[in-house]
């Protein structure tokens, strides 16, 4: 369980020891490293865009109102259409205050 809790909150562990939650600059910079590092690793950027799917299965519920921008994820099939929703949920959707819930 932990380590799907550090999936959904990368900031999980700086929290646990008194530190702050994660905020939209580091989880974009979190994201945007790992799409790379996925799109890197399997040659590929749709294997990549899968990948980052599972991944915003747990994240996606560090934002308010997320459903729409959920089903949206989950529906893409182009790695240029998910690259899309991703920054609108970047520039759009406010951050949960308490950082950590479940998806809409």
């Amino acid at each position: 369980m932990l380590g799907r809790g550090l999936i959904g909150d990368p900031a999980l562990a700086r929290k646990a020891s008194g530190g702050s939650a994660a905020d939209i600059g580091s989880l974009r910079a979190f994201h945007d490293q790992l799409f790379e590092d996925y799109s890197i690793a399997f040659k590929s950027r749709k294997n990549a865009m899968m990948r980052m799917k599972e991944l915003w299965f747990y994240l996606i519920g560090l934002f308010e109102d997320n459903g729409k921008a959920a089903k949206a994820l989950r529906k893409a099939s182009d790695p240029n259409v998910f690259e899309a929703h991703v920054n609108e949920i970047f520039s759009t959707l406010p951050l949960r205050q308490n950082n950590f819930t479940s998806c809409s």
